[in-house]
């Protein structure tokens, strides 16, 4: 059983500081569709897998290098990541917070996730309400290296000979 902490917010991701949009969130999720047939297996809880998409958008890391924290493999958390973008709750998100009244930690938080989600959604060109707020992919540091290179590649981009045994 999970404990809910003051913010209403499990303890267990508690430590996440964007978890502060999951109140706001629960209430405009879409709702599951269920099997006719029944049966097939249990859905992963919602929350473990929110709070698995915003470690993703605001870490930057890759879906594949998604934490076994969170109990939930990357393409499941991929899958109701599209299935988000595609009913829109992160612009939804952020319209919700802007309200007079709201914590400015709240407003950030939205519209950080929102940008990051616009930038890692690769359904539409751009995102609504992309270009006012600054969204979009982030530009490359110059000197900073992006990307690890493959071990069979070497600088010059041609590839390396393994040495084989006999």
């Amino acid at each position: 059983m999970r404990t809910i902490g003051a913010r209403g917010i499990s303890r267990e991701y508690d430590w996440l500081a964007p978890m502060v949009l999951w109140p706001l969130a629960r209430r405009i999720m879409p709702v599951a569709s269920v099997r006719p047939q029944g049966g097939g297996t249990r859905r992963l809880d919602d929350e473990a897998v929110f709070a698995c998409i915003l470690y993703v958008l605001v870490s930057g890391s890759p879906w594949r290098a998604v934490p076994d924290t969170f109990g939930t493999s990357w393409q499941t958390a991929h899958r109701r990541f599209r299935q988000l973008c595609a009913a829109g709750i992160w612009e939804r998100l952020e319209l919700t917070t802007d309200v007079p009244g709201m914590p400015p930690a709240l407003r950030y938080w939205a519209a950080a996730v929102r940008r990051a989600a616009a930038a890692r959604d690769g359904s539409r060109a751009e995102a609504p309400g992309c270009a006012e707020h600054g969204g979009g992919p982030p530009r490359p540091v110059a000197g900073v290296r992006h990307s690890v290179p493959h071990p069979d590649v070497s600088e010059a981009g041609t590839k390396r000979r393994r040495e084989t045994r006999p």
